[in-house]
């Protein structure tokens, strides 16, 4: 990303999603299994977050095949 706009709403919609997941396992610390399964949820979506930041070809050839299976034009443009 450039200029300061994008980097400041990058972090801070990275900062609010880790307050909220925070403040959802706090409130639901009680109810184990949602805890788990939210928190399961989170990590999976964090390792294709990293995986797309580190291997970003990887990850364009993984979407396409993926759009090819369903018959639709997926594109995807990753910001590093």
């Amino acid at each position: 990303m450039k200029g300061c706009m994008p980097s400041t709403i990058k972090y801070l919609l990275i900062g609010v999603n880790f307050v909220v997941l925070v403040f959802l396992t706090l409130i639901f610390i009680d109810t184990k299994l949602f805890s788990l399964c939210f928190q399961l949820t989170g990590l999976v979506v964090l390792g294709f977050s990293v995986y797309g930041m580190v291997d970003t070809s990887g990850f364009e050839k993984l979407v396409a095949e993926g759009a090819e299976a369903l018959g639709e034009d997926i594109t995807v443009n990753l910001v590093s």
